[in-house]
């Protein structure tokens, strides 16, 4: 299995995610996915093959990581998203 490449992953106010090359600190690929107010909370799958984004307009945004496309933006409940983490167990169990 070929090792990824380390990415840094950041989240903006002024309505953008993007991904790094944190050794060289050089953007990869577009600035932002999607429609975005005001990113609050970003995470990464464990495997760096999806990546998921909070705003504060009640959206989660996931995505592939390696072709930097859009996969869902399913809706969050009435409260804001402050905080995501994927569930590992319930993806194994689903495997």
């Amino acid at each position: 299995m070929d090792k990824r490449p380390a990415l840094l992953m950041t989240g903006s106010v002024n309505e953008t995610v993007r991904l790094w090359r944190p050794d060289e600190l050089a953007p990869v690929g577009p600035s932002s996915w999607g429609r975005i107010l005001r990113v609050i909370s970003i995470v990464a799958h464990p495997a760096s093959t999806m990546a998921a984004s909070a705003s504060l307009d009640g959206f989660i945004r996931v995505f592939d990581v390696d072709s930097n496309t859009f996969i869902a933006a399913p809706a969050a409940p009435p409260s804001k998203v402050w905080n995501m983490q994927f569930d590992l167990k319930e993806q194994m169990k689903s495997s």
